[in-house]
């Protein structure tokens, strides 16, 4: 599917030990296959094109659904080790053994678990709008406020999404001030307050970021031992 891109490649599924995934894949190239792993409660198809299919020019681009989501099969897991287990069990499938992995909130999350549990797979990971598991304040999706968001049958999938992931009270498709405030509020908050931090060591969370740069230099120093001529 050299010439495909989100929108007009066909949606696949695989059959593996844990569940039946939907995935697309598409591009052609020298580059490493890059693994995309979405946002809470995105699918396939809330992957933008614009993002998406300019990354497919010189690689293959994965777009994977994991388990409860979408077209896949399964229930959604509780913690970040069962979302993991999935994307490892899809990427086994594949028969892939290395590759590039772009974390988009949630996923980014993921990410970080996958390279945690299996260093050797990823090569780079690049980790959009997220945060290490167990961050304060974050994916407490027990809260009232998010519940009401969340668990609401009248509301569209979009608009939850606007609700769940903007700070405005209000944001419309053209009202690019609210978004611009927005973002300058939310600055302001981490300059008085300093970023999220972890609540407990327990909850794998910064501390588990040490483990995963440690790991990845230790294998980026393997890789680079193996070279012939060094």
């Amino acid at each position: 599917m050299a010439n495909a891109g989100n929108t007009t490649a066909p949606t696949r599924f695989i059959q593996t030990k844990l569940e039946k995934y939907a995935y697309r894949r598409f591009g052609k190239g020298q580059g490493l296959p890059l693994l995309c792993l979405q946002h809470f409660t995105g699918t396939l198809d809330n992957w933008d094109p614009a993002v998406t299919d300019p990354l497919a020019l010189g690689r293959e681009v994965i777009l994977f659904e994991s388990a409860g989501l979408g077209r896949s099969t399964g229930q959604v897991p509780e913690n970040m080790a069962g979302m993991a287990a999935h994307a490892l069990a899809f990427v086994d499938a594949l028969g892939l053994k290395r590759l590039d992995i772009l974390g988009y909130s949630l996923g980014g999350m993921v990410a970080q678990q996958v390279a945690l549990e299996r260093p050797s797979l990823v090569h780079k990971m690049l980790l959009v709008a997220t945060a290490p598991e167990g961050g304060e304040d974050i994916m407490h999706m027990d809260k009232p406020e998010l519940r009401k968001i969340t668990e609401d049958p009248n509301m569209p999938g979009l608009e939850k999404l606007v609700k769940l992931f903007f700070c405005a009270k209000r944001i419309e498709s053209s009202d690019r001030r609210g978004l611009r405030g927005s973002a300058r509020r939310e600055k302001a908050r981490w300059r008085a307050s300093g970023p999220p931090k972890c609540r407990n060591r327990s909850d794998h969370g910064l501390s588990s970021l040490g483990t995963i740069q440690w790991r990845a230099f230790r294998q980026a120093r393997q890789n680079h031992a193996a070279v012939p001529g060094r």
